[in-house]
């Protein structure tokens, strides 16, 4: 039970990461600065990566372990991807920023999909 709601959480983040990405080209075709729509999502992400990783703590103390101890560090770049990228540009032109964004969001998708590969 406990390792489907984790995929099932996994799953979520990535839907979610894909609208963040969506939403930052956007932005960026229209040269707009981040919205109440991109700290929303962004606020998503978190909050859906944060109960990813407390259930495969979960996990991890109930004794199922994943098969690559890379797992860990996966979970904590996947965690960090969009944020930092949001960081980074805040300071900047509305265009770089949600560029910016959407190199965090496609780098926090690659890491989500390599978690689902070392299981």
């Amino acid at each position: 039970m406990s390792s489907a709601l984790h995929w099932f959480l996994g799953l979520a983040s990535v839907l979610v990461v894909v609208l963040v990405g969506l939403e930052s080209s956007w932005r960026a075709l229209l040269n707009r600065p981040p919205g109440a729509v991109a700290a929303r999502l962004t606020g998503i992400v978190l909050l859906l990566l944060g109960l990813t990783a407390a259930g495969g703590l979960g996990m991890l103390i109930a004794g199922k372990h994943p098969q690559n101890k890379l797992h860990f560090m996966y979970a904590l770049l996947a965690f960090a991807a969009v944020p930092t990228a949001n960081i980074l540009g805040s300071h900047g032109p509305p265009r770089r920023c949600a560029l910016l964004t959407v190199v965090g969001a496609l780098f926090g998708l690659a890491v989500i999909v390599r978690l689902f590969k070392t299981g």
